[in-house]
């Protein structure tokens, strides 16, 4: 069994805790917290599910904790049920919407004053929905 005080930590990490007691010694605890063989620590399981959480799935990493932990932890190949280093190049998409952004862009422009000085025309309502604001 790996005791707290024995466990070896990195120099960036000692220079990130450096001024945090509480810190160095919670991350001393989950380095020697270990499974029932004494291969795999907390710390390891915790930066493993971090490291594919952040690459794949930034935007919904909440929502993939439990999934990615349980099948790390249970040793299966993550390939086969989660997409990992989705690509993120959004050009095409992009492109294709271009169009639409054209088509669209004209709608919010707001019309000009007659003449210099003079406030801009009100823009008519949209809808036939009562103004709550002007009483």
């Amino acid at each position: 069994m790996i005791h707290p005080a024995d466990v070896k930590i990195s120099e960036i990490m000692q220079k990130l805790m450096e001024n945090d007691p509480k810190q160095e010694n919670l991350h001393r605890v989950l380095a020697a917290s270990a499974d029932i063989d004494n291969e795999h620590t907390v710390a390891e399981h915790i930066q493993k599910i971090f490291t594919i959480l952040i690459e794949s799935y930034p935007h919904r990493a909440l929502e993939k904790l439990e999934e990615v932990s349980y099948l790390i932890r249970k040793g299966h190949d993550l390939t086969k049920f989660l997409q990992l280093g989705i690509n993120r190049d959004c050009r095409e998409q992009a492109k294709d919407l271009a169009s639409y952004i054209e088509k669209t862009q004209p709608l919010f422009i707001k019309p000009k004053a007659e003449e210099e000085g003079e406030d801009p025309p009100e823009t008519p309502p949209v809808c036939n929905m009562q103004d709550l604001l002007a009483d």
